[in-house]
């Protein structure tokens, strides 16, 4: 019986210091996130604080490497057919679960009653899709088939066989990632329906236990002995009252996620990434701006250039709504294989489609739109270069206001803007990530943008396990959006993650930041 217990992807091992003091046996990782932790359930786990909690309290098949490669976790061996179509996992005889005071053997079984849960249309798992290669994952998830149905079966404790519909490239980095992690059926139904919402309902075979979590203090977890390894791990709501650099080079915390080069410390290692588009978007519900030739003129027209950037080097002109950072299954890069994807016009092209826009409106000019911008450096300067293109090539003005970053994004959010410059950040390594917020029923998708095309190319390209057939859908589904102008990307942003040389032996994944400190020491 089980007793109950009372985070080309860019993926790297780097350096975290020890910022904060602590005794001789303890040694600390801190560090302060922007979301909350609701849950450390597995299979639903999404927010980075949740998946980097998820990371270090389980160990799964497969782990993910210093160079982003999925390389053996309990899986000490991997038979994989010639078809590719079945995969047979020996596991570690000796993994087990651990609620501190005892142990119980992680078998087969706990991963494909895991599997079964994400699959469940019940479970609201939001990676389910991500597994449609098993074979019958999709009928499953449809709610047409019973979980049990799916492709995956127990042979014995120690082993565990996957069958796949068809061949799935990135296989084995899924089967990395936080849904993939083992549950233990027995213990998952003793918490009738609770399970990883307290510490007395979570049960994990990793690194690290839970040991406090509440909404105020965050999430604390500690390992097992020492040896100079990471052993006190503490996940800190960020309150607002410092930006994580001016906490990191007061050693507060130890490691910061900025935008801005000026913010880097001279002796901290620095990981930099591009997952960041700031783009206009159109509220496509607008009255005026479902118009698609007036969307188009003021896209297109306010495109910036190298010159137009020059001053911020950690801008870049966009070349599509998804960064540089972005990957295929098999870990291609996103934006070598498809390039640049914006629609170019000139000057006089675009004067024409507004004219032609405002002629199907049947108005001289568009009245009461309002262009919502963040306060502060630099786009308020950028904005307004791209305003005196709309004033001299369209003879297009609006209102103007300006809003801290978190007002605007609930601004947008809600529905309630006409046009506004906002950031987009890249939360996995696909580029389904951004693509997905504008599917049609996507709860907040920001351009309120409606097209049953776009969402089948999306659909086909969440359903495609192969990298090519997934360039192909959402290649054509980028291009799609880029030319309906819902959006009208401008600049791509690197950002840095500082990081301190004490430590080694973290695993960062820059989407997100998720953490793996399952391995982490101070030198």
């Amino acid at each position: 019986m089980i007793k109950r217990f009372g985070a080309a992807l860019a993926v790297v091992a780097l350096c975290l210091a020890l910022l904060c003091g602590c005794g001789e046996e303890d040694v600390n990782f801190i560090y302060y996130t922007s979301d909350t932790i609701s849950t450390l359930d597995p299979q639903l786990a999404s927010t980075p604080a949740e998946l980097t909690a998820v990371k270090n309290l389980f160990a799964g098949l497969y782990r993910i490497d210093s160079s982003g490669d999925p390389q053996p976790d309990r899986a000490i061996e991997t038979e994989i057919s010639a078809d590719g179509l079945v995969y047979t996992f020996t596991l570690d005889p000796g993994d087990r679960f651990s609620d501190g005071e005892e142990e119980t053997p992680v078998t087969a079984a706990d991963y494909v009653f895991a599997l079964q849960r994400v699959l469940n249309p019940d479970t609201g798992a939001t990676s389910a899709k991500s597994f449609l290669s098993i074979q019958n994952a999709q009928q499953v998830l449809a709610g047409t088939l019973e979980p049990e149905s799916l492709g995956v079966r127990a042979i014995s404790d120690t082993v565990l066989e996957i069958t796949l519909s068809t061949p799935d490239d990135g296989l084995l980095a899924k089967l990395a990632g936080a849904a993939a992690m083992p549950c233990n059926e027995e213990f998952f139904e003793s918490t009738a329906g609770a399970y990883g919402l307290t510490l007395d309902n979570i049960l994990g075979n990793g690194a690290f236990l839970a040991t406090s979590w509440s909404e105020a203090n965050g999430l604390t977890l500690r390992r097992a002995g020492g040896n100079g390894l990471v052993n006190r791990v503490r996940l800190v709501p960020d309150d607002g009252t410092k930006t994580a650099a001016e906490r990191f080079a007061a050693g507060e915390q130890d490691g910061a996620l900025v935008s801005d080069q000026q913010d880097e410390q001279n002796d901290a290692a620095a990981l930099t990434f591009e997952t960041t588009v700031w783009t206009l978007v159109f509220n496509c519900s607008d009255e005026l701006l479902q118009n698609l030739s007036i969307r188009q003129a003021l896209a297109a027209s306010a495109q910036l250039s190298e010159e137009d950037l020059a001053d911020y080097p950690d801008l870049r002109p966009a070349e599509g709504l998804v960064p540089g950072e972005a990957r295929l299954s098999d870990a291609s890069g996103w934006r070598q294989l498809v390039g640049d994807l914006l629609p170019r016009r000139a000057e006089s092209q675009c004067y024409a489609l507004y004219r032609q826009g405002l002629g199907e409106l049947g108005v001289d000019r568009l009245a009461g739109l309002k262009v919502l911008i963040p306060e502060g450096s630099p786009w308020d300067t950028l904005y307004s270069l791209i305003n005196q293109r709309w004033q001299r090539s369209l003879a297009a003005y609006f209102s103007l206001e300006q809003l801290p970053l978190d007002e605007l994004n609930q601004r947008v959010s809600s529905g309630d803007y006409d046009i506004a410059l906002v950031p987009l950040t890249m939360t996995s390594s696909g580029p389904d990530g951004l693509l997905s917020r504008f599917l049609s029923d996507a709860k907040a998708n920001p351009a309120q943008y409606k097209n049953a095309s776009y969402d089948q190319l999306v659909e086909q390209g969440l359903a495609s396990t192969l990298a090519q057939t997934q360039q192909q859908a959402w290649g054509a589904a980028e291009r799609q959006l880029l030319e309906d102008a819902a959006i009208g990307p401008l600049a791509f942003q690197t950002n840095t993650f500082l990081l301190s040389p004490d430590l080694e032996g973290v695993v960062v994944d820059p989407f997100g930041p998720v953490f793996d400190l399952t391995n982490a020491r101070r030198v």
